[in-house]
């Protein structure tokens, strides 16, 4: 009798040793299925179910119309109405660039004592290109935009600030306004003309051109071109480009959303 009771306890520590051992090895395989695949994995034998974490989002990308400036009737030097026209067309708005033209504050190229137009407070010139022209700054585009809008949206103008400003909007589903340069190159110091303006002195950026950022991911920046194209492009070298250029940007937010 005492001989049995040994055996059965043999058998019993071999079968507990057994069980532990299987159900370990369908634990490690479960884990090892719930790595590889991207839907949640149950552990019957544990009783509780795996649930894998949520991947971070690196990619963003904002489905925003495409306009180009030489588009007939065209504007040469009407890059800022036309990337402003891509960021209203976004939220519904009519994007068409010849009538925002009209509509933005303007500044003469040159007043009969000799002094030329200020950016800062309209466009300057002519934006055909029959006349001489140049372009105009965020501030009269931040301002063209909100009688546009009206009450329905908040117009934010984010220059000065860093290009952070820029990327917290796009990942919450807001295309950027942006002034950048022609070809997407940093600027150097030829690029920049003395400007005498009534208001004073000021620099013009002779690489003046504007684009709405429309993704991000990783590596790159994502922007429509006011020329009709997509671009990508470095985001170190944006970055910088951006930040040469004045750091000008401007976005839209609901005022419907609490």
């Amino acid at each position: 009798m005492p001989m049995k009771k040994s055996i059965y306890r043999k058998l019993t520590i071999l079968t507990l040793v057994s069980l532990s051992i299987g159900t370990g090895i369908y634990f490690k395989d479960t884990v090892f299925d719930a790595a590889e695949s991207d839907y949640q994995q149950v552990n019957l034998m544990r009783g509780y179910r795996e649930i894998q974490p949520l991947k971070e989002v690196t990619n963003y990308q904002l489905e925003v119309p495409l306009y180009n400036q030489l588009d007939a009737p065209s504007l040469p030097y009407g890059c800022e109405v036309t990337a402003l026209g891509m960021l209203l067309s976004y939220y519904g708005y009519d994007g068409n660039k010849n009538t925002l033209q009209d509509q933005i504050q303007k500044e003469p190229y040159q007043d009969e004592n000799g002094l030329m137009g200020n950016p800062d407070i309209g466009f300057v010139g002519d934006a055909t290109g029959k006349k001489p022209g140049t372009g105009v700054n965020h501030g009269p585009i931040a301002d063209l935009a909100q009688k546009v809008v009206q009450n329905d949206y908040q117009v934010h103008d984010i220059s000065n600030q860093s290009f952070d400003k820029v990327i917290e909007q796009i990942k919450e589903g807001r295309p950027v306004w942006v002034v950048t340069s022609i070809d997407y190159e940093v600027p150097s110091s030829r690029d920049k003309l003395a400007w005498q303006t009534k208001q004073g002195m000021m620099t013009l950026e002779l690489k003046h051109h504007a684009a709405v950022v429309t993704g991000v991911d990783q590596t790159h920046v994502y922007l429509n071109d006011a020329f009709g194209e997509k671009k990508k492009i470095e985001y170190p070298k944006f970055e910088k480009i951006f930040k040469s250029m004045g750091s000008q940007a401007i976005y839209l937010e609901n005022n419907t959303i609490s």
